[in-house]
């Protein structure tokens, strides 16, 4: 299947979707997230950058609607959602999404901050959002808990460390580095399991970059996964909240 076919593939259930929602809105708000998902890189690739930024954008709501409605623990595994987030260029959306925590209780038996003290993968979204936010206490606390107790936890995150590490820095030599290696084969390979978008985009280095960029420095890239065109930071006028839930 290529994106073609993946595309016209979730367009057709999409209706279908939207109308069953209120049966089972925890299923299918996933479900429109993987959706808009697919329909922003098809977008991105047909060269419609307005469109894909919007359904950034409802990716991002749909993360907001899940962890608000259903203590959804986005944040541990899903540096993707942050990522496309960071793609809307939705400001002030994501001034409120860099807040946005899961608390101890339904679906989890400690809350976000806890699992951030702890060193779980948790930190590295949170890192993040704290970028967003600027921080600088929270980066520089992050920075040293990835050090002493993530990359012992998955020696493979030592690369989203030395990101940060020279994003605190100021350090563009080192953050394209950095990007060069994350989207070497090997890495962007176990970094992006889908086997259509991972040839369309390479999560997390595009999300890197476009943090780089709101935070001063303009990298450029020189792999097709790293479309040049997401990175300058330019919101659309306006973004629509597609649906009344969110």
């Amino acid at each position: 299947m290529d994106l073609d076919k993946k595309y016209e593939f979730k367009q057709k259930l999409h209706a279908k979707i939207v109308e069953q929602f209120l049966g089972n809105p925890k299923h299918f708000s996933d479900v429109l997230w993987y959706n808009h998902e697919t329909f922003a890189l098809h977008s991105l690739m047909q060269g419609n950058l307005a469109e894909a930024k919007q359904h950034f954008y409802t990716c991002g709501k749909l993360d907001e609607y899940r962890i608000r409605s259903f203590n959804d623990r986005i944040f541990d595994y899903g540096i993707n959602h942050v990522c496309y987030a960071l793609l809307s260029d939705a400001h002030n959306f994501l001034k409120q999404y860099a807040l946005l925590r899961y608390e101890k209780g339904k679906n989890a038996e400690a809350g976000m901050n806890e699992m951030i003290t702890q060193g779980f993968s948790t930190i590295i979204c949170n890192t993040i959002q704290l970028f967003i936010l600027n921080d600088i206490k929270g980066i520089e606390r992050n920075l040293n808990i990835i050090e002493e107790f993530t990359v012992k936890r998955d020696p493979f995150l030592a690369l989203d460390l030395r990101f940060f590490q020279a994003l605190h820095e100021s350090n563009s030599q080192k953050m394209s580095e950095t990007i060069e290696e994350l989207v070497s084969p090997s890495v962007h390979k176990k970094r992006n399991t889908d086997s259509v978008l991972s040839n369309c985009i390479s999560i997390p280095a595009i999300g890197y970059l476009k943090l780089a960029w709101l935070k001063g420095s303009e990298i450029i890239p020189q792999s097709s996964l790293l479309p040049k065109e997401l990175l300058p930071v330019d919101p659309l006028p306006v973004y629509k909240d597609i649906y009344p839930f969110l």
